[in-house]
């Protein structure tokens, strides 16, 4: 017969693992900047040096088809919200050249009627916090950044890191610059040029007038460099690292971001374990955009450029954060994620170059239906595979499958109905969500996608792009491959993206007028739920730049330095 000590024991041994299991999981989210879909050992680099990652795909899920957007900003929305960005003003408009947001002084962001995982996590009892590129707005009295959006603590940069965050601006600030962005406005400079020989041709106006008005027009010219040069992300200014809703130092100095990112992580995990409060890291690495940065410690580490020594500082980082988790015996209770917000940056339309191999990333090799290994086609800022079909990886030990992959289309949009539905936490927005949870297909590999119809975009009308389960319909095309936006195509292309992942064989569209016929009719049906969207038409990168709301530490001068921090180094034994 038992005693009752051994009794009361039993019970608190029972009670003591019941409140284990319990314990709401960690979750720790990678998003890299930039990483092309095949330049990490997992996805077919037998040369990349990316261990640490590579070890998270072994031990969890692999997403094979993966979508993202075609550029940064509308992936970072959809992956944070659940939703199409379109949805949210989030995509390129009708008067500005941009494709993100590219300005500190306009009153543009993230709205505030969007629920992010980050607010849900937090009103469940989870410390947030955010480290790296957020790229979703500043706004009037900084109300957009992610303070703003359910992140407890921030410590990142507005922007990507781009040429002007560099010591050599002379590659991206001259003129050829200024002409790409001429022509993107050259629907209103041809309008104003017609209107001078107009009326200079009917003799409506005086010489006088005419030279006048020229005047007035390249005058123009100077003040639309200067406004540009000035209030958007070309300024070196917008180069700003913030903690929280303060500047600490502009412009950042940009070679120990990954290392600094790093070490603040390390330290968030640690203080909030010693709160006993379980924990959300969002690591939105700068890297691998370019310029491509380095730290010095891993320069010139793998004998391959500066890209292939860049990649091996994110794996390395991320390793520390992985290792942090296994010796605190947190593997079975966390979470983690890893993903890319769009393929590689191959093209700078404003510097007019293709970049060297040693300075961008890969698109990536599939393996097409005869057995031939095909390169994705297209890059980042177009909605060819190579663009936007990125990395993916989901890992919790002991509770999804490891070694697993999924070959049926997936979507950033997908992460936030995943996560919670893993730990068991109900969508608490007022939106419809676009993503779908992922959870039936880690558990069951002949499940199809659980979208039927993804919808990809260039700007604010209609999808540039349908995936349709193997297929998939390109409605817009650009002879360059460098944009996103071209000639409008009716009928589209299709291609049959299982057999054909480099899209270089157009199908015959006599042939597959049933698929052609359920995409249109898809597109028509989508297109109703935008009618309620607060943004069903106007882009919120059209807004207007204000000076006064551009951020300046000390103005005039809108410089500061960190003093204490100019040569940070993580030790290997640090926490």
């Amino acid at each position: 017969m038992n005693s009752p000590i051994t009794v009361i024991a039993l019970c608190l041994l029972i009670s003591c693992q019941g409140q284990h299991q319990n314990t709401p999981p960690n979750i720790v989210m990678f998003l890299v900047d930039d990483l092309g879909y095949g330049d990490l050992g997992c996805y077919g680099n037998e040369t990349a040096k990316t261990p640490n990652v590579d070890r998270l795909a072994a031990e969890g899920v692999r997403l094979t088809r993966m979508y993202s957007h075609a550029t940064c900003t509308p992936s970072r929305a959809s992956l944070l919200t659940g939703r199409l960005p379109v949805r949210q003003g989030l995509m390129k408009g009708d008067i500005l050249p941009f494709d993100v947001l590219m300005s500190a002084a306009s009153d543009a962001g993230l709205p505030h009627d969007e629920t992010t995982i980050a607010e849900i996590l937090q009103s469940n009892g989870y410390v947030t916090a955010m480290f790296g590129k957020w790229h979703l707005g500043l706004g009037r009295n900084r109300r957009f950044l992610p303070t703003k959006h359910g992140f407890n603590s921030f410590f990142g940069t507005l922007f990507s890191h781009g040429q002007p965050c560099t010591t050599d601006y002379s590659g991206f600030r001259n003129l050829a610059l200024f002409l790409h962005f001429l022509q993107t406005c050259f629907k209103i400079w041809k309008a104003i040029m017609l209107c001078v020989l107009f009326l200079w041709l009917t003799r409506l106006s005086s010489n006088k007038t005419t030279v006048i008005f020229l005047t007035s027009a390249a005058l123009s010219c100077v003040m639309m460099y200067t406004y540009f040069y000035t209030l958007t992300a070309l300024n070196p200014s917008t180069c700003i690292l913030f903690r929280n809703q303060n500047i600490v130092e502009q412009p950042y100095k940009y070679e120990n971001l990954t290392i600094r990112y790093t070490k603040e992580a390390l330290t968030f995990m640690h203080q909030s374990l010693n709160a006993g409060s379980p924990f959300f890291v969002y690591m939105a690495y700068n890297q691998m955009h370019p310029p491509v940065f380095v730290s010095a410690k891993f320069k010139n580490i793998t004998g391959r450029g500066i890209y292939q020594d860049a990649l091996m500082e994110m794996d390395w980082s991320v390793g520390k954060i992985t290792k942090f988790l296994t010796e605190r015996q947190l593997n079975n209770n966390t979470l983690i994620i890893f993903l890319s917000d769009n393929g590689p940056e191959i093209y700078r339309p404003g510097i007019g170059i293709i970049l060297p191999a040693a300075m961008r990333g890969s698109a990536g090799v599939i393996v097409d239906g005869q057995g031939e290994s095909i390169y994705l086609r297209g890059h980042k800022t177009n909605n060819w595979e190579g663009g936007i079909r990125v990395p993916g990886i989901i890992k919790w030990t002991g509770k999804i499958p490891n070694a697993h992959t999924i070959n049926v289309t997936t979507s950033l949009m997908d992460i936030l109905p995943t996560v919670l539905d893993l730990i068991e936490i109900p969508y608490s927005g007022n939106n419809v969500l676009d993503g779908k949870s992922l959870v039936p297909l880690m558990f069951d590999k002949s499940l199809p996608s659980p979208h039927q119809f993804l919808f990809h975009y260039c700007d604010m009308h209609k999808p540039a792009a349908v995936t349709y389960g193997r297929f998939k319909a390109h409605f817009m095309h650009s002879p360059t491959a460098i944009s996103c936006n071209g000639e409008e195509l009716n009928p589209p292309l299709l291609f049959d993206i299982e057999a054909d992942p480099g899209e270089s064989r157009p199908l015959q569209l006599e042939n597959y007028s049933e698929i052609i016929s359920d995409i249109n009719q898809a597109v028509e049906r989508h297109l109703i739920t935008r009618l309620s969207d607060q943004f069903d038409s106007g882009s919120q990168y059209d807004y207007m730049m204000w000076p006064w709301l551009f951020p300046c530490a000390n103005f005039p001068f809108c410089h500061q330095e960190i003093t204490d921090d100019k040569d940070i180094q993580l030790e290997e034994n640090e926490y």
